[in-house]
């Protein structure tokens, strides 16, 4: 889970609200018009679940520590199947079959 949080680039940004008033829907939406609109129907209800949401690039991010740790961890696979023998026949990230 870690090497997945330090490859992370991009991010999502918002506010969410529920309401079954159209006029605050409409007026809330309003006061984001730069962001992407999100409204949906809440079954069984007359109530509505809405918001603005924005992509974000973050421009501080971990990605080549997020690349060392992948370089290491094949570096670690193939020793592993060097030293088990055989033909390599397949490998995943922690994972090799050799015939």
């Amino acid at each position: 889970m870690l090497c997945g949080m330090l490859a992370k680039t991009k991010t999502t940004t918002g506010e969410y609200q529920i309401n079954s008033d159209l006029d605050q829907i409409f007026a809330f939406i309003r006061k984001y018009p730069d962001f992407r609109r999100v409204i949906n129907d809440i079954p069984n209800t007359n109530h509505y679940l809405y918001g603005a949401e924005k992509d974000m690039v973050l421009t501080e991010n971990n990605l080549g520590m997020y690349i060392q740790i992948i370089d290491q961890s094949n570096i670690k696979l193939y020793a592993m199947v060097k030293a088990m023998g055989g033909t390599l026949i397949a490998r995943n990230v922690d994972c090799a079959i050799v015939h």
